[in-house]
């Protein structure tokens, strides 16, 4: 039986799980280590069976809650699966992670407008189901291999910026991939020279973040400021556009923008 589930939680802002975990209490503890590390620990008061599979859907449902909040709130974060508990045999046995995984916030506005003016995502209005859109994130998140994958790598582009390029190009990729052999951009509504800009830019071997950084031995400079959130901004454009269509895909389009 599981006894408990500890994630290691960095934030400035704390997830709300009520009522999304049955049979659990759910607490942010703050320990000193080496500094002050905050937890999040989500422990039984049922019998809970022992499974892989459990543990994998408990840290989806935090997953998907935190990428939720993070789509709402202008707030990074991070979080790594730490540690567990369970009892076989009697005994208790205690399982420490060693591969995290790590997300952090959009910094994103209330409505989102791609450049013909039309709306995309409306976040006063995703605000108002919360519920239903954590649950088709948890959804897409287990269910579409792509979105959890172009999510992580936008997210961890964000943690890991020397390498930044290397991520947000992974975008690209994935939704060639999955959109082949139709154009992404033509599916995804966005015009075909702002979606050239992701490669066009991280292949650039000028910028110091490239690519193919190697292929300029000399004369290398980082990326300008404003050329770096242009192509952040195609590409959190691609992940909305791709769950909008996922959504509709799965027959959950209730949940996109409409007249209020």
């Amino acid at each position: 039986m599981i006894k408990y589930i500890e994630f290691l939680f960095d934030a400035d802002i704390d997830p709300d799980l009520k009522g999304l975990i049955n049979g659990a209490e759910i607490k942010i503890e703050r320990r000193e280590v080496k500094k002050e590390q905050k937890y999040l620990v989500v422990r039984f008061n049922k019998k809970v069976p022992y499974s892989g599979h459990k543990i994998k859907s408990i840290r989806q449902i935090v997953e998907s809650d935190l990428i939720y909040r993070s789509l709402m709130l202008d707030e990074p974060f991070r979080l790594s699966l730490n540690k567990f508990e369970f009892e076989h045999n009697g005994l208790p046995q205690e399982i420490f992670m060693g591969k995290n995984f790590a997300l952090n916030g959009f910094n994103q506005k209330k409505v989102l407008r791609d450049e013909k003016g039309k709306t995309y995502f409306n976040f006063k209005h995703a605000y108002k189901k919360k519920k239903e859109y954590t649950d088709a994130i948890r959804f897409l998140i287990k269910k579409e291999n792509v979105f959890r994958y172009v999510v992580r790598s936008y997210n961890y582009g964000q943690l890991d910026q020397d390498n930044e390029f290397f991520y947000l190009y992974q975008i690209n990729e994935a939704l060639k991939t999955y959109f082949h052999p139709k154009e992404p951009w033509r599916k995804l509504d966005i015009g075909k020279k702002r979606w050239d800009a992701i490669s066009r830019i991280t292949n650039n071997p000028k910028f110091m973040q490239s690519r193919h950084r190697g292929a300029a031995l000399g004369g290398k400079k980082p990326a300008p400021g404003t050329t770096i959130r242009k192509i952040r901004k195609v590409a959190r454009e691609s992940i909305f556009k791709f769950m909008n269509h996922l959504l509709k895909k799965h027959s959950l389009d209730v949940l996109l923008n409409r007249k209020q």
